[in-house]
């Protein structure tokens, strides 16, 4: 538990309505107590946000720095401008931890230079959102999960963990205007390879055999078609025929279902089928009822990054510009596989946390190359990269837009004011002196 750090409170303020970013839930009712340079309480905040919030500390270096050495900003702006503008492949990556006009305009740096761009949300977001090329998506907002939804089914995530007010907020236990007595009026079912804390509180848990989702889901879609399907369902999948059935009843019967999706379903194997095979269930539900499937989202502003990469540029990651227009190919043009091959010579990163999950092979060639690098935090990245900014929070320092998990946009209050540009502010920068610097011939 977090416990908020002694301070004196005799000149205490208050951000109300402050946007958290540790979920994709992005609960925007946080109220901030704050005392000089600390925030002192987070009303209103889980546990998980909670100690974001109080653990948050304002960075005291500045400016920027080339090669180590502190330069003014003008000459760190010329001299990104020139690495990123005279490279033959520079790519662009980061975005998940950057509000939507910083994500604007790194996409168009990335234009101008005819790099690739490709955000962190894009190392997941093959399997959910290649898924949703293929079928399309049915999807809601999250208030309509709270005002309406009678039956929700957890697949493959444990909200009471990654997303505490999840429930409380949104969905499994919110009272909303259809729904005015909450937990009461909604069936709650959890299918998972192992019990949850989300399934102790639920009022069925299914237990599904490790890789047997997408014979599941295909066996839903049959049963609530009414086509028979062999009791030996039960030995291949661990669900016996009966809780099976007992579910597609359900599903046809209410009034308004929600199947929330996680990692569990989404990012194991055969992970793209799994969830196809839930959209295309929620699509013939929607026959007899109105029902959706929708992922829980990350964290910070990843559904932001691909919503404003897809808006500038028609596709929401890993998409090629160096032609002259945009070429989209997950694998190729995904960040981690072109460091892995050794193509890029050249990377502007934005925030240091994005490169934590590459492969070594990755790190190892991006070590090689010439980097800017932004972030918040005097982090091992940033001091040796060849070019670094060290830019306000996004989080705690900045105003902007962030994406909730649903795609409502968020604007966010800042709790502080930083001596340090944003990355917005940074960015634009290194946009003007690619500018000035003229075409590549």
């Amino acid at each position: 538990m977090a416990i908020a750090p002694k301070t004196d409170r005799t000149s205490l303020r208050v951000v109300s309505d402050a946007v958290c970013t540790f979920c994709g839930c992005l609960c925007d009712d946080i109220q901030l107590t704050i005392a000089g340079n600390q925030i002192v309480n987070a009303e209103n905040a889980c546990e998980l946000g909670r100690a974001d919030y109080l653990g948050y500390r304002a960075e005291l270096q500045t400016g920027a720095m080339v090669h180590g050495v502190a330069v003014p900003l003008e000459e760190a702006f010329a001299k990104a401008a020139k690495i990123l503008a005279d490279a033959r492949f520079p790519i662009v990556y980061g975005l998940s931890e950057s509000v939507g006009e910083a994500q604007r305009m790194a996409v168009a740096i990335a234009d101008r230079v005819g790099g690739c761009i490709d955000t962190t949300a894009g190392q997941a977001f093959s399997q959910s959102g290649m898924a949703f090329q293929s079928v399309g998506k049915v999807a809601c907002s999250l208030g309509e999960v709270k005002n309406r939804a009678d039956l929700i089914v957890l697949w493959g995530t444990n909200p009471t963990e990654s997303h505490p007010r999840h429930a409380d907020r949104y969905s499994t236990k919110a009272s909303g205007l259809f729904t005015p007595n909450g937990r009461k009026d909604r069936h709650v079912v959890v299918v998972d390879i192992c019990q949850t804390a989300s399934a102790v509180e639920a009022d069925q848990f299914l237990q599904v055999m490790p890789g047997k989702d997408f014979e599941v889901l295909w066996c839903l879609r049959a049963l609530i078609k009414g086509v028979v399907v062999a009791d030996s369902i039960g030995a291949r999948t661990g669900i016996p025929l009966e809780k099976l059935q007992d579910l597609a009843n359900r599903m046809r019967s209410c009034q308004f279902g929600v199947l929330f999706f996680g990692s569990g379903l989404s990012a194991t194997s055969g992970g793209q089928m799994n969830v196809e095979a839930a959209t295309i269930l929620a699509q013939e539900l929607n026959e007899f009822t109105r029902f959706y499937a929708m992922p829980m989202g990350e964290r910070g502003n990843s559904n932001g990054a691909e919503n404003v990469v897809a808006w500038q540029t028609g596709y929401p990651c890993a998409v090629h510009l160096g032609r002259g227009y945009p070429r989209y190919n997950p694998g190729e043009f995904s960040v981690s596989g072109i460091l892995e091959r050794g193509e890029a010579d050249a990377a502007l990163i934005i925030s240091a946390n994005s490169v934590v999950d590459l492969p070594q092979d990755a790190l190892d060639h991006l070590a090689k190359i010439p980097c800017v690098v932004l972030d918040c935090t005097s982090t091992v990245a940033l001091n040796r990269a060849t070019v670094a900014f060290f830019v306000a929070n996004y989080a705690f320092e900045t105003s902007g837009t962030v994406c909730r998990a649903d795609d409502v946009p968020l604007t966010l209050r800042p709790a502080f004011d930083s001596p340090r540009l944003s990355q917005t502010s940074v960015l634009r920068g290194i946009d003007q002196a690619i500018r000035a610097i003229g075409p590549r011939i």
